[in-house]
């Protein structure tokens, strides 16, 4: 039965009733100085009265207190944080939950970005820095950029022969929280023509590839790994950029440029090595082959530069190659007759020939681990 004042009242009454029938007085010890006072109905109620306001105060303060089971607190309660990454049933205090998710994204170059392209089309660069804030699985899913047409002026005919398309290519990888990736998102080439059409003058402009490094502890002398300024990486993926057209000035058969390759790809199991071929972009050089990882290693991945006839054309930062009158081929990982292929080191890899008109592209999609949020 509830204690409630009702029923404590209901008791003095009861008790009060007893005592007025037993008729309780006073009686002497056996010391005869001292009686014990007379025991009334009026001192138990007393009594009980007290006792009923020690246990109001008890059950009213119990009252403010939340149930073991299926507890309702208000106000701001606190706990302990726990660290990152804690999979258990403990508490997960709101500083928790912030520290996890800025976890999740980048801490460092393009914070909470997961998505990079490069504005202008232009011939050098700066590789992007992109460090993993949580282990597990990642789709990266990066486009070569696309090449470019030369003047055609001296041909009209030729004007609508156009650079072939960058390639995408997308694979699946399990990388460790803090890995550092190293990111050369390919641009486009540009071009600078002479006040009066030549009749010979130069080819279109190969786009760049887009390359992602891995940083690791050491060179294990693969294919796919490379030293540059002091640390070792690993080549995790690379989409082939487009190729340039022919001269069109000059070209009565004018070529468009080749598209790069996706659809098919190298991989540690259908090896080919990468083309070493390298230029310093300052110098004129009719070099129609476009720049892989050793292109990367020697001149950061800069592309080619040829000049005739006061005809000016610099292939795309990745690798965009440059020619006189055949047509330059895009960055990638190999090239072959004017045109650059693709790289895969991840799993469920899937890519497209030809899929990119303008400058390349790098995304990266956290796709879960052994501990993941809900939003």
């Amino acid at each position: 039965m509830a204690i409630t004042q009702k029923t404590i009242t209901q008791f003095i009454q009861d008790l009060y009733n007893k005592t007025g029938k037993i008729g309780l007085t006073a009686t002497s010890n056996t010391d005869t100085t001292t009686t014990t006072p007379a025991v009334t109905a009026a001192t138990i109620g007393s009594i009980l009265q007290t006792i009923w306001r020690k246990i109001r105060s008890v059950v009213n303060a119990m009252a403010l207190k939340a149930n073991i089971n299926n507890p309702a607190f208000t106000g701001t309660p606190t706990a302990a944080t726990a660290a990152t990454g804690t999979n258990t049933t403990q508490i997960a205090t709101t500083a928790f939950v912030i520290n996890s998710i800025k976890s999740l994204v980048a801490p460092v170059h393009y914070v909470g970005m997961t998505y990079i392209s490069p504005e202008v089309a232009h011939q050098e660069g700066t590789p992007n820095t992109v460090i993993i804030g949580l282990t597990g699985s990642y789709r990266i899913t990066i486009q070569g950029a696309a090449g470019s047409a030369s003047d055609s002026r001296n041909r009209p005919a030729n004007a609508g022969y156009v650079g072939g398309k960058g390639a995408e290519i997308s694979a699946v990888f399990t990388l460790q929280a803090n890995d550092v990736l190293l990111v050369v998102v390919g641009k486009m080439g540009t071009r600078i023509d002479a006040a009066t059409p030549p009749t010979d003058g130069i080819s279109g402009m190969g786009g760049g590839g887009t390359f992602v490094f891995k940083k690791i502890s050491a060179n294990s002398g693969f294919q796919y790994h490379f030293n540059k300024d002091g640390s070792s990486y690993e080549v995790l993926l690379v989409a082939a950029g487009g190729g340039g057209t022919t001269d069109l000035n000059y070209s009565a058969t004018p070529q468009h440029g080749t598209d790069g390759i996706g659809a098919t790809w190298y991989s540690p199991t259908t090896m080919q090595n990468p083309n070493t071929t390298t230029w310093n972009g300052t110098t004129s050089t009719n070099q129609p082959i476009g720049g892989s990882i050793q292109h990367f290693i020697a001149n950061n991945a800069i592309g080619g530069y040829y000049t005739r006839s006061n005809n000016q054309g610099r292939g795309g930062y990745g690798g965009g190659a440059m020619a006189d009158d055949s047509r330059p081929a895009g960055g990638g990982w190999y090239c072959n007759s004017g045109q650059a292929y693709s790289w895969s080191l991840g799993t469920s890899t899937r890519g497209t020939t030809g899929k990119n008109l303008g400058n390349g592209n790098f995304k990266i999609e956290f796709l879960g681990t052994s501990f993941a949020i809900d939003f």
